[in-house]
């Protein structure tokens, strides 16, 4: 009797433990909602945080990738997990690398999270290319905005996708030639604002017509007064074609050789005959009395100038006289003509005035000769 009661007592022991046991395992198995990268799974787990419900639907939150709630938060019946992995997203921009890990799907969503904007002409992948997990590669040609001057023209703004300053003269056509440069270099890496300024420097042979000026032959003639010339032939220019060489800097002249001269047609002579024959001088009475009249004017230096310069010559005319009297004849200033010359203008003047001296009033009143 108390055997069977033993044994009813541990049988309804075990089943006691069998029902607890099954109540606790309902109790842990819990519905958990997991989005994979936009991609919704659900699943049916004993895990206790977000951590193990991924691993129990075969995901593991990386280093690079965005986990919601956070890894270590508890899970319950009907919790929600969203997991974005991270994907390596290599820009090659202007020959420079740049590595950014994002989490976007598709190039444009990596694009605008970067704040980039990319024209689709200036990607080698469209805007639309998925990121897969192992990570993508696209070559960025970003336009930017440089100024140019070209030939010392006008400044202009050009928007370009040129990496260097060579590459933008190519895709602008703008080829240097012969001794142009470009300010700066050729290699320079373009960047937003640079001003690129092309010097056009060219060198070019250019001819022209040049006049011949007639050479000038002279032929002295006695029969002509001295002092006075004739133009016997007016002569003719002759022709010649001059070639130079011409340097350029952005169309202005800096520089301009001759390098060689060819005559077309010869110059033919300007003739003039110079006289030789000098004027007659008339005989001279009283000598005696012009050399000492002229002894106290200009101490008988016949080739003085007064200190006002005004007066000529050892007589001291002025110049309205000189000439109103044939001074003229024999030269352009009294102190030019010779004693003799000078004197014989001097008569002219006296007997001009009836043979009287007033023209030099001091020196004739000193040397008691009429006025």
């Amino acid at each position: 009797m108390k055997k069977r009661t033993l044994l009813r007592a541990m049988v309804v022991a075990v089943l006691v433990i069998l029902i607890s046991g099954s109540g606790t395992a309902i109790a842990m198995d819990k519905s958990v909602a997991i989005t994979v990268d936009g991609e919704q799974h659900s699943i049916r787990t004993f895990a206790t945080t977000v951590a193990g419900a991924l691993s129990s639907a075969g995901f593991e939150a990386g280093e690079h990738d965005a986990v919601a709630p956070s890894a270590d938060s508890s899970v319950a019946d009907g919790s929600a997990i969203v997991l974005k992995r991270g994907r390596l997203l290599t820009l090659q921009i202007d020959k420079e690398t740049r590595e950014v890990w994002t989490q976007a799907l598709t190039l444009a969503d990596a694009l605008d999270e970067l704040d980039m904007r990319v024209k689709p002409e200036e990607m080698s992948l469209p805007h639309s290319t998925p990121i897969p997990l192992e990570g993508l590669e696209v070559e960025l040609n970003i336009s930017k905005l440089v100024q140019l001057i070209d030939g010392g023209g006008e400044m202009v703004e050009l928007s370009t996708n040129a990496t260097t300053v060579e590459e933008l003269l190519e895709s602008e056509g703008l080829a240097l030639e012969q001794q142009d440069s470009v300010e700066p270099p050729l290699v320079t890496e373009l960047e937003n604002g640079l001003l690129v300024e092309i010097t056009r420097t060219r060198s070019e042979e250019q001819t022209e017509e040049r006049e011949i000026e007639p050479e000038l032959e002279e032929i002295e003639d006695p029969e002509i007064l001295e002092g006075e010339e004739e133009v016997e032939e007016e002569g003719v220019p002759g022709v010649e074609l001059v070639t130079y060489r011409v340097v350029t800097v952005n169309g202005a002249e800096t520089e301009r050789e001759e390098i060689s001269v060819e005559t077309i047609t010869e110059s033919e002579p300007r003739i003039v005959r110079i006289g030789t024959k000098e004027p007659e001088v008339p005989e001279i009475d009283d000598e005696e009395v012009w050399d000492r009249l002229a002894q106290c004017e200009s101490t008988g230096n016949w080739q003085i100038i007064s200190s006002n310069g005004l007066y000529y010559g050892g007589l001291q005319f002025g110049l309205p006289t000189w000439n109103a009297y044939g001074g003229g004849e024999y030269a352009t200033y009294p102190n030019e003509a010779t004693r003799e010359q000078q004197i014989a203008v001097a008569i002219k003047l006296r007997d001009a005035n009836g043979g009287r001296y007033n023209s030099w009033p001091h020196c004739a009143s000193q040397l008691g000769l009429p006025q």
